[in-house]
């Protein structure tokens, strides 16, 4: 549905297969227009992008396997462990412009390279969220929202696909909101093929810059890297 390379490919951390949400208490359908304005509010009162805190993103894309991991302060000091079907990725700013980068795919080695300044560039996490949810859903799209019985507010938007039905859910949980993508059978059976969570601490993630022997050649070309922030 949606991605950005090197920042989060479509899809959060959870198992391959059937995924077992809670269950709602109530659910009541809603026009689309309602749809969109109540996850907006639900999700600016969440707290997820509250000025000065760590933003922490969680995807994967259940299909292919790709996978990334971030963690993001204020200052723009971050962590970041990306896996693809070409290779694994991992970045190290101890600030917005010093970075290293450690991968076997773009330097063929295990080592930390100092990337040039401005190789990761920085949004604001409600500015991302914001352009995730500007995807239109297909026409025939019914949408609902509900509250589980945890108290926690979920909406779903769900729409036919040849003998199937596709359903994108948002669960907003205290200062996290959830997105996922699953495939439900004409059995009735439910499986994840995509998911993506934000949420924000009041910590800050501790980041180092690598140990001496742990570097490589600084890295000559600049690379494109983009990460969310509550700044």
């Amino acid at each position: 549905m949606r991605a950005l390379k090197g920042a989060l490919p479509v899809a959060i951390l959870l198992s391959v297969g059937m995924v077992v949400m809670t269950p709602p208490a109530s659910a009541a359908p809603v026009t689309p227009a309602e749809f969109q304005a109540q996850v907006a509010t639900a999700v600016a009162a969440s707290g997820v992008f509250t000025r000065g805190t760590t933003v922490v993103s969680e995807s994967r894309n259940l299909s292919s396997g790709a996978s990334v991991l971030m963690m993001v302060n204020p200052d723009g000091s971050l962590t970041w462990s990306e896996t693809t079907i070409s290779g694994r990725f991992r970045v190290r700013c101890v600030r917005v412009d010093r970075c290293w980068e450690q991968s076997d795919v773009d330097f063929d080695d295990v080592r930390w390279h100092l990337l040039p300044s401005s190789s990761v560039t920085y949004r604001q996490a409600s500015a991302f969220w914001s352009e995730w949810m500007d995807v239109p859903w297909p026409s025939g799209a019914t949408f609902d929202v509900a509250t589980t019985v945890t108290g926690a507010t979920l909406f779903t938007a769900a729409f036919p696909s040849d003998d199937r039905v596709v359903a994108e859910t948002i669960l907003v949980s205290g200062p996290s909101v959830t997105d996922t993508v699953s495939v439900i059978g004409s059995d009735g059976s439910r499986a994840a093929t995509s998911t993506m969570r934000l949420s924000s601490q009041s910590a800050p993630v501790a980041v180092s810059p690598p140990a001496k022997r742990f570097l490589g050649r600084p890295a000559s070309d600049l690379t494109d890297w983009q990460a969310v922030i509550n700044s």
